[in-house]
């Protein structure tokens, strides 16, 4: 099973067993919106970091491209990102004795590695942000 899979199942796992919102339905749509929000700052981490190369190397063809053709190619990547994360989470979901499995005080804690990560990419990109600056 791959990463993204295991990272669902460990979150949907803790969203079954809390007190709160732990139907099925509702344990899936938090896991699913929990581990896209977590996968997806590292890829705007990762925009960022490609966009600042880019404009390092090829100044003036970045220059002659507006905000918003940025801003479109940026958000088109997120989403096509968001959308296969998506797509891979629906089939992962019924799988009960492995959510049984993937409930345990460690993987609670990868789950906390999971959000501080995500959380250090927004800082991240927010701090580089100011350093690449827009485009002129």
């Amino acid at each position: 099973m791959d990463y993204v899979s295991r990272m669902f199942l460990r979150i949907y796992a803790k969203n079954l067993n809390r007190s709160w919102r732990n139907s099925r339905a509702s344990a899936r749509i938090d896991a699913t919106v929990s581990t896209e929000a977590v996968l997806v700052p590292p890829l705007g981490l990762a925009l960022l970091l490609v966009y600042g190369g880019l404009r390092a190397l090829f100044p003036d063809l970045i220059g002659r491209l507006t905000n918003r053709v940025l801003q479109v190619i940026g958000l088109a990547a997120v989403m096509g990102f968001w959308l296969w994360i998506d797509s891979r989470l629906g089939r992962v979901e019924d799988s009960a004795t492995l959510v049984r499995q993937l409930d345990a005080i460690g993987d609670r804690r990868k789950i906390l590695w999971f959000y501080l990560c995500g959380f250090a990419s927004i800082v991240l990109i927010a701090v580089l942000s100011g350093y690449i600056g827009p485009v002129r």
